[in-house]
């Protein structure tokens, strides 16, 4: 089982942390812009040259923070296009949290742009060249959130899915019902994200001990999971360390 982590605020203690992990270990890097994903990518890969970036783009809070149906169109297109049309060797892959405005409630207002934005979505995520991660939240049945633009089935689009199952949120019957459930719908294309072991975007979050990290990476390697992400890098610390390395060795 491949172990991943988020960063959602690089800075100079993500550039520590990152001489911690183990060379191919992934880091999906959140940026404002595709220029400050790069900037920071470059950082790290002074650091360890062998860690896989994966682009985070996220909004301004006004506009939404995360890609759904219910944030701001032209900003979307706009981070879109600028993905899509960057030349390299390889196309960046991608991490797209799907989530709702949830910092911007007014936004759940914005219905009649629903159709558009969502279709701006399918039509990026089946088109582009390189990998796509959908970020997806647990809170809705299935349905709910394909019908919202908030689920894009692997079998339709292709891409993965990267389910956030946090104990700092949910209690562990109900990770493991999820685990097994969407793994049994997913198999390979199925990841999962952990955590929290640092703070996000509220501040409120949860952190969780480090037995509780061990016993979901448990229950990912039991199922089959192949790759899990940790919420987040910066919290890579102490005892955290210790289980990582009962997981690193296999």
């Amino acid at each position: 089982m491949k172990i991943g982590f988020f960063e959602e605020y690089p800075s100079s203690i993500t550039l520590s942390r990152v001489s911690l992990l183990i060379p191919s270990t992934p880091l999906i890097l959140a940026a404002p812009s595709l220029k400050d994903f790069l900037y920071w990518e470059e950082r790290i890969h002074r650091v360890r040259k062998n860690i896989p970036c994966i682009y985070w783009p996220l909004l301004k809070i006004e506009e939404g923070y995360w890609f759904s149906a219910f944030s701001n169109f032209q900003s979307m297109k706009k981070k879109l296009e600028e993905i899509k049309n960057f030349h390299s060797a390889k196309k960046i892959p991608l991490f797209l949290d799907l989530e709702l405005p949830l910092l911007t409630l007014g936004r759940f207002f914005f219905l009649p742009s629903l159709p558009k934005t969502k279709r701006l979505l399918s039509e990026f995520i089946l088109s582009y060249e390189g990998e796509v991660i959908t970020g997806e939240i647990p809170f809705l049945p299935l349905v709910v959130r394909e019908k919202l633009g908030l689920h894009f089935p692997p079998t339709l689009y292709k891409n993965k899915i990267l389910e956030m199952l946090y104990s700092s949120i949910l209690p562990f019957w109900m990770i493991k019902q999820l685990a097994y459930r969407h793994f049994s719908l997913w198999k390979e294309n199925l990841k999962i994200g952990l955590g929290c072991i640092s703070r996000g975007i509220t501040g409120m979050e949860r952190v969780i001990s480090p037995a509780e990290l061990e016993r979901d990476l448990k229950l990912c390697r039991k199922i089959g999971v192949r790759e899990v992400f940790i919420y987040r890098l910066e919290g890579l610390e102490g005892e955290y360390i210790k289980i990582l390395k009962k997981f690193w060795r296999g």
